[in-house]
């Protein structure tokens, strides 16, 4: 439990929310763009990571208006 003023913060939070929100939302459309263009399971699952990978974290961060 988060308590210590040491702990994360409300905002900390939120900016991890946002990123967790946005690489689980790349990681599903790798895989159905993936699997849509014929791959088999692993290759859309290596599809689907390789789309977090390319996730533009800091853009993500200017349009969220976060930096």
């Amino acid at each position: 439990m988060l308590t210590h003023e040491t702990d994360l913060t409300k905002r900390q939070i939120e900016i991890a929310e946002i990123v967790k929100e946005e690489c689980l939302r790349a990681a599903v459309k790798g895989y159905e763009n993936a699997a849509m263009s014929g791959l088999c399971c692993e290759g859309a699952w290596e599809a689907a990571t390789g789309a977090v990978k390319m996730l533009d974290v800091e853009l993500l961060l200017k349009q969220n208006e976060i930096i």
